[in-house]
């Protein structure tokens, strides 16, 4: 019994773990395909095979390149990814390990800012950042993740 058991999950999760892996699969067989094709074919086989697609996409829109778009990403995400754990590991040790005055009001005023919709705080942080001088910079980005402002991985660490 526990053979059919382990047969039948084990074929379960085998369907599962497909459907969950076609889409991939399918946006790289899709990268081989002509533009008329990716958007009318679900199959993963395409009629005739493009190879410049890499090389065009690389090129870029423009003036600028991919290189110039990986750089970007690059120069705002290793920076705001790294600040914000080290940030948000030392909140979290803090709220975790001390004993403090207010430590259970000011945690739940951080837990209280995740219901806090995005929209009801852009205005405010754009107008912030304006007077501060810090549009058309990565400040924006760089200044919070510093300061620990997502309170959500905070949580999560504790």
């Amino acid at each position: 019994m526990t053979l059919r058991r382990n047969t039948t999950v084990v074929l379960l999760l085998s369907v599962f773990g497909i459907l969950f892996v076609y889409p991939l699969i399918w946006l790289v067989s899709a990268s081989f395909k002509p533009n008329a094709e990716v958007f009318s074919s679900i199959g993963l086989v395409p009629s005739s095979f493009v190879w410049d697609s890499y090389s065009k996409g690389w090129m870029g829109i423009g003036a600028n390149n991919f290189g110039v778009f990986f750089r970007n990403t690059l120069i705002l995400v290793i920076p705001v990814v790294v600040l914000t754990v080290l940030s948000s590991i030392l909140v979290a040790y803090g709220f975790a390990r001390f004993r403090f005055p207010l430590k259970r009001l000011l945690f739940a005023l951080m837990i209280s800012t995740l219901m806090l919709p995005d929209a009801v705080v852009l205005v405010p942080r754009y107008i912030l950042f304006r007077r501060f001088g810090w549009l058309n910079t990565y400040l924006p980005f760089y200044v919070p993740a510093l300061l620990a402002v997502h309170a959500f991985f905070i949580f999560l660490l504790i």
